[in-house]
Parts: C-alpha cells; sequence; structure tokens
C-alpha cells in the first residue's frame, strides 16, 4: 500500500467525471459531502434484475465506475467544490486474475478480494491510497508492491501526476 498526493487535481477529477479513463473499474464505494452527505454502494442487488438483465451483468457484483459516474457528476457540478468526497474504485475480477496469473506468486483469482484505488478528495487535495484484499493469509507482499507500481505507472502514464507520501 502506498499514499500518492494528486499533483494536478483538475485533470484528475476530469478524468474520474467526464472522460472514460476509469470507466472499467468497479465501484467498491462513493462519499460525497456538499449541502448534504450522499453515501453509494457499488455493491449490486441481483434480486432487483430481470433474468435477461443478469445475463448482461456477467456474474458482476459491483457497478462499473461508468454507470454511477453521471450520479457523482450531478451531485457535484455547480460552482462549489464539494467539501470531502471518497471514492474507492476496484479492478475487475479479469484484471485480477491477469496480474495474479502473470505475478506468479502461488494465489489465484479465488484467493483475491479485490485491487483497490482509494481516492480521498479535502481541502482542495486528493490522495490517492492503493490497496489490496487478500482472503488467505500471506506474509508475502509481491502482490502489494505489483499493484503499487502499477497504479503508478497507470495514474502516470494517463499524465496523472503524483508524488509520493
Amino acid at each position: 500500500m502506498i499514499s500518492l498526493k494528486v499533483v494536478d487535481v483538475k485533470t484528475l477529477m476530469a478524468e474520474l467525471l467526464v472522460r472514460d479513463l476509469f470507466d472499467h473499474f468497479l465501484l467498491s464505494e462513493l462519499e460525497i459531502i456538499t449541502s448534504n452527505y450522499f453515501k453509494v454502494s457499488g455493491k449490486l442487488y441481483k434480486e432487483f434484475y430481470s433474468s435477461d438483465e443478469l445475463e448482461l451483468i456477467k456474474g458482476r457484483d459491483h457497478s462499473y465506475w461508468k454507470e454511477i459516474k453521471p450520479i457523482a457528476f450531478n451531485i457535484i457540478k455547480g460552482n462549489k467544490m464539494p467539501l470531502s468526497m471518497k471514492l474507492v474504485l476496484m479492478l475487475p475480477l479479469a484484471s485480477v486474475g491477469s496480474i495474479v496469473e502473470k505475478a506468479n506468486i502461488g494465489l489465484s483469482s479465488s484467493d483475491i478480494n479485490g485491487m483497490f484505488l482509494n481516492f480521498i478528495f479535502e481541502n482542495g487535495e486528493v490522495i490517492c491510497t492503493t490497496g489490496t484484499s487478500i482472503k488467505v493469509f500471506t506474509l508475502d507482499k509481491t502482490l502489494d508492491n505489483l499493484w503499487d507500481e502499477m497504479a503508478v505507472s497507470f495514474l502516470k502514464g494517463k499524465e496523472i501526476a503524483v508524488e509520493e507520501l
């Protein structure tokens, strides 16, 4: 796990709320404080969907960020910045499986709860924290370190400047 300070907040917020850079991530959690407190769990409630709709979800347990992003944008848009925002995104299971397979660390994708990017916006600053959640006990930090490196590379590769804290 590492913490990164986002140098260009405006670029990151545009990527999160307007562009499609993070659309393929799943939403774990969203909290926004403006004039009210808004909290969205990304968890899908499958009993809400018809059998045809469940086919389209393809076994996902969480919404894609692109499905919730318009709601977040509508809460935030206006002349005032939110007081704070917390956004927790996670990699889809297929991406986790690919990373675990390439890492050759003795874990399978079923051993992983998730690989996360946590964005906290407060006082005009954004801190991004990486994280992994593993279902089995291991002292091996290879997956954590790999995810940290991949997250930094992803952000910098998309011209989102970050500084490690």
